[in-house]
């Protein structure tokens, strides 16, 4: 498990934006993408909360309103009921 302590310092905007997270490998979801927040933007990572956890390594597209990025979760923490994660962006546009 990783702790608090691993997740990076990134620019925390003032409110969360509104976000939508979707786990395309390797549990492919067909289903639909979970509710989310960015928490904070480095422009190569994001950390973002989600209602559920997903595995580290995993391939996640995150969509906001500023941009549709693509990358892999190189961090998961629980927070309370719901789960913090990083994003190593490896494609957005």
């Amino acid at each position: 498990m990783i702790d608090l302590d691993t997740l990076h310092a990134i620019p925390v905007p003032a409110t969360p934006a509104h976000a939508r997270v979707k786990i395309l490998y390797p549990n492919v979801t067909i289903g639909p993408s979970m509710h989310a927040e960015v928490l904070g933007d480095a422009g190569n990572r994001l950390q973002v909360r989600v209602p559920r956890p997903i595995v580290v390594g995993a391939t996640v597209q995150v969509r906001s309103r500023e941009r549709v990025a693509f990358g892999a979760v190189s961090a998961s923490v629980p927070m309370g009921l719901e789960y913090q994660i990083d994003v190593d962006v490896e494609r957005s546009s």
